[in-house]
């Protein structure tokens, strides 16, 4: 993964903790969704946020990886971080959330 890659998943990281502290850990429903390059933030082995990655599980943010982009980076389901959840397609999930009500952050 490439440093804009980490500084964007930083950014991310830092976003969710900005929107939980705002509106109240307790009121907010947080999924963050990862596809492309952005799954490998959710391997066991080279994750380069592995402390953010665990830090949002703890805080009950929902981890989703792209079983698509895990495929094309050589990995599977196995490899994901325990406690990080995936979907068949990364880009429908968040279609789906949007369907729904959620709302789409970018970094």
């Amino acid at each position: 993964m490439g440093r804009m890659a980490v500084a964007i998943l930083v950014l991310l990281s830092n976003n969710i903790d900005n929107i939980s502290q705002f509106y109240g850990r307790d009121r907010v429903r947080i999924e963050l969704v990862a596809y492309g390059d952005g799954v490998t933030a959710f391997v066991r082995d080279g994750s380069p946020v592995r402390a953010r990655v665990d830090a949002a599980k703890t805080e009950g943010v929902r981890l989703v990886a792209c079983r698509i982009s895990l495929a094309a980076h050589d990995r599977g389901v196995a490899d994901l971080i325990s406690g990080v959840d995936w979907v068949p397609s990364g880009l429908p999930e968040i279609v789906e959330r949007e369907l729904a009500g959620w709302v789409y952050l970018r970094p």
